[in-house]
């Protein structure tokens, strides 16, 4: 479903259907205009859904609240095995959300997190979520000015 601009309010019908789905496990909804109230009604769906395994929301706008809202999902989801959130602008704050999550998460495998100026704080603080998670075997960071304290933080996690 992607570049269709469904929107927030695209998105959010769209949760009404996850929420329920028990066959889907790949959504595609890249491209799409959501930005953080759709990604807060997606992430109301993912918390329950229990067949979902990879959802691509990137070139959205959620930012670092959207982020947030999907970390909360993060968090207590099952199956969500892959999510790419690359270009969708959640800057340090949204990484230090996510981080959080994948503190906690035991399944997420692949998170592309590519362009969206997370910085050397946001490096820093998916470094802390490196440390303790066991199953997160895939992160991409491409573009994101993590500069030299970035890269260390990083390489002390790794």
């Amino acid at each position: 479903m992607s570049f269709n601009n469904i929107g927030d309010s695209g998105a959010d019908s769209l949760s009404d259907a996850i929420k329920v789905n028990t066959v889907l496990t790949n959504l595609d909804l890249s491209k799409n205009n959501i930005g953080a109230s759709g990604a807060g009604s997606l992430s109301d769906a993912i918390k329950v859904n229990t067949a979902l395994t990879n959802l691509d929301l990137r070139g959205n706008n959620i930012g670092a609240s959207g982020a947030a809202s999907l970390s909360d999902a993060i968090k207590v989801n099952t199956v969500l095995t892959n999510l790419d959130l690359s270009w969708n602008n959640i800057g340090a704050s949204g990484a230090a959300s996510l981080s959080d999550a994948i503190k906690v998460n035991t399944v997420l495998t692949n998170l592309n997190l590519s362009w969206n100026n997370t910085g050397a704080s946001g490096a820093a603080s998916l470094s802390d979520a490196i440390k303790v998670n066991t199953v997160l075997t895939n992160l991409d960071l491409r573009g994101n000015n993590t500069g030299a304290f970035g890269a260390a933080s990083l390489s002390n996690a790794i």
